[in-house]
């Protein structure tokens, strides 16, 4: 193999590992994102088959030190408390937290923090017994 063809083989590999660090770099919010989304689901999903409509202080906890694993920060959750909502009224779970995460682009500074955001509503369908 000539020298010319191995310095354009290693040139083409340098610019595609720039390309892919990149890409991974971009994706980083979208997964954060996505799993925010996820466990906000979950906790509206149990809020909407419980029958007091809202999250409990225990489950209101679990959520928060569920998000804290996961790497996020400054975690504020704003919802409706379990046994305040009746037949017909909006229940809503809102989560405002950030992530930090390492950057390559900015030779500056290399983290990044992310303000992400979950938000949802659901009215009320469940009678009390």
């Amino acid at each position: 193999m000539e020298t010319g063809n191995v310095i354009v083989i290693a040139i083409c590999i340098l610019i595609l590992a720039i390309f892919l660090m990149g890409f991974v770099e971009m994706a980083v919010p979208f997964f954060k994102k996505a799993e925010l989304n996820r466990i906000g689901s979950q906790y509206i999903s149990l809020m909407e088959v419980s029958t007091a409509g809202g999250l409990t202080i225990d489950e209101k906890s679990e959520l928060e030190n569920e998000l804290i694993r996961l790497g996020f920060e400054n975690v504020s959750i704003v919802c409706t408390n379990a046994g305040s909502v009746k037949f017909g009224e909006v229940a809503s779970l809102d989560i405002d937290t950030t992530y930090d995460m390492l950057t390559f682009g900015d030779l500056t500074s290399f983290s990044q923090t992310l303000n992400i955001n979950f938000y949802d509503d659901f009215k009320h369908k469940r009678i009390e017994e």
